[in-house]
């Protein structure tokens, strides 16, 4: 009985040592909160805590909740400043050496000379527009050019001799159709010789083979061929005699557009023409200038220098950097599926859109355009051409088949392939959110420039003779000429057209061209955030001072607060826990 009276004391003592100790913990959680709000350094509080008269204490608390209303509503809106990722543009006056830009000259007839005029002396002896083109002349051996031609056109000889209509005809020998007609090496075989075509070529005052000059040439639908000519210098000084200068055969009068050719066949000369395009009937070259390593765009940029003609076009460099997101939207690299067709030089937005509804037009028509760039990884040149017209249907090429009106038809190029191209590419281009779809927006690292351009007519009076004289004695073109060149049909043609008896006509169809820098003072802009985040951390802590006087030590203090309550809260209730256990 003694016993159970112990147990039951000691039972009872336990309890209350429980009580006491929670009691102890209360005390001390109250603690920690008193010893923060009377020692805090955020204004307002240590009043509230320290005040013991009921008006004081409720005027402090009204003041703190109404600063920390004001101190939110200034948070929101900085905050809200900040994201908006406003810019400023900031231009800039710089005088530096700046890189010659890459100059792209583009003919307007790159077809070679001898292959017009053997063209030319086929129609000489009928007026027949596919007689002429399959005359056999067994002393002179075809060319590949010729040959390549002659068999493409003859499934529509039978279709010409049912129906005769010389207009409907005019597709056929089209600057853009050939192209889309012959295998690269053999339309390239029909060109002329970059050596050929450029008369004179100097820059800083030098030969430009002793200049480190580089000349690349490339095919294109509407001009066949162009030549990019890059040099790696820098330029210190502007001014003309520190340029490029470039004098080329760049018109037409080597072919006799009268002796014995009528107004019917001289529709069809081979290469000359660009039935229904813009460009159709033009003469002279094309000169581009774009940054280096940069792809031009020879139908929707550059300037017309025609034959006859001395052209002057300075160049003064802009620059401009503009912000990535989320500031704006721009583009330091082509996207990955251009990446993946094409030898991606330096970004241009212009390519970059060109080679995207390429890229649309090969999804939804499989096939793809001429008139936009060609894919060149994996280049075979074994994608359908939508332009191509030469694969007649049966009804309008089979030998023992008459051909029908319709065929006359697949001729003004209305084949669905070619429809569905231009359908995609018009819509393409109407597209306000094309360059969002394409992943195409303007440079992050952006170079162009502003370019004055003048012509006049060269060469003229006195001047003539002396520029006779230099191009054929000083630089030797037609010495030099004649020692590369085995044709000696085109050595004839050339000796009598420069020759100095007709020296006035033989120099109007050159062209001379000034490609350089007028001003080495860059104009450069540069997109700068006009909110940055050290702007919002600096405004967040004037807000902080301002409605609540607080600093980087205030939040220590109420780290430290937490800690202790958390520490005098679950600590504890832990050891508590293993008490009882």
């Amino acid at each position: 009985m003694v016993q159970r009276i112990n147990v039951l004391g000691a039972t009872n003592k336990e309890k209350d040592r429980d009580h006491q100790d929670d009691h102890k913990h209360n005390v001390s959680t109250r603690e920690i909160i008193s010893q923060f709000a009377s020692g805090t350094s955020i204004h307002g509080i240590p009043h509230i805590q320290s005040s013991r008269k009921c008006y004081s204490k409720t005027f402090w608390i009204v003041a703190f909740i109404t600063a920390t209303m004001f101190l939110t509503y200034g948070f929101v809106t900085l905050i809200d400043k900040y994201l908006q990722y406003d810019i400023r543009i900031a231009s800039i006056q710089e005088r530096k050496a700046v890189a010659f830009p890459d100059v792209t000259l583009c003919p307007y007839r790159a077809m070679d000379i001898s292959v017009i005029k053997s063209f030319h002396n086929r129609f000489r002896e009928t007026d027949n527009f596919f007689e002429a083109f399959f005359l056999k002349n067994a002393s002179t051996a075809i060319p590949e050019f010729e040959k390549a031609l002659i068999k493409t056109l003859r499934p529509f000889k039978k279709l010409y001799e049912t129906f005769g209509s010389i207009s409907a005809f005019n597709v056929l020998l089209k600057k853009s159709t050939l192209f889309t007609m012959m295998k690269p090496s053999v339309l390239r075989s029909g060109l002329i010789p970059n050596w050929e075509m450029t008369v004179r070529c100097r820059f800083q005052g030098d030969p430009c083979e002793q200049s480190n000059i580089t000349f690349k040439t490339f095919q294109h639908p509407v001009f066949h061929k162009c030549m990019t000519i890059q040099t790696p210098k820098f330029i210190n000084t502007g001014g003309i005699e520190r340029g490029l200068e470039i004098v080329g055969i760049y018109g037409s009068k080597f072919v006799d557009w009268t002796a014995n050719i009528t107004w019917k066949t001289s529709f069809f000369m081979i290469g000359i023409t660009e039935e229904g395009s813009a460009l159709s009937g033009e003469q002279g070259v094309k000169v581009i200038v774009h940054p280096q390593n940069t792809d031009p765009v020879p139908v929707g940029e550059g300037y017309n220098v025609p034959p006859g003609s001395s052209a002057h076009i300075g160049v003064k460099v802009k620059e401009a950097l503009h912000l990535h997101r989320p500031y704006g939207k721009c583009s330091e690299d082509y996207p990955k599926d251009i990446s993946y067709w094409y030898d991606t030089k330096k970004y241009r937005l212009m390519n970059c859109l060109q080679k995207c509804f390429q890229n649309k037009i090969l999804e939804k028509c499989q096939c793809i355009s001429g008139k936009l760039p060609l894919p060149e990884k994996n280049n075979n040149y074994t994608f359908q051409f939508c332009e191509n017209i030469f694969d007649l249907p049966v009804n309008c090429s089979a030998p023992n088949v008459k051909p029908d009106i319709s065929c006359l038809g697949y001729l003004q190029d209305n084949k669905e392939h070619s429809r569905c191209a231009q359908d995609v590419f018009d819509k393409s281009s109407a597209n306000r959110n094309i360059m969002e779809e394409c992943d195409c927006y303007i440079p992050c690292n952006y170079t162009g420039y502003d370019m004055h351009y003048s012509v006049t007519e060269w060469p003229l009076g006195p001047e003539l003779d002396i520029t006779y004289y230099r191009l054929m004695d000083i630089d030797n073109f037609m010495e030099e000429f004649n020692k590369t060149n085995p044709n000696a049909l085109k050595k004839e043609m050339y000796k009598k057209h420069f020759s100095f008896e007709n020296r006035v006509s033989g120099l109007k169809d050159l062209a001379k061209i000034n490609v350089y820098i007028s001003d080495t003072t860059v104009s450069r802009t540069e997109e700068m955030a006009a909110y940055t985040a050290n702007d919002l951390l600096s405004d967040l802590g004037g807000q902080l001072g301002l409605w609540g006087g607080m600093s980087v030590l205030s939040f220590c203090e109420i780290f430290q607060f937490f800690g202790e309550l958390f520490s005098a809260i679950f600590c504890r209730t832990e050891q508590k826990v293993q008490s009882l256990k």
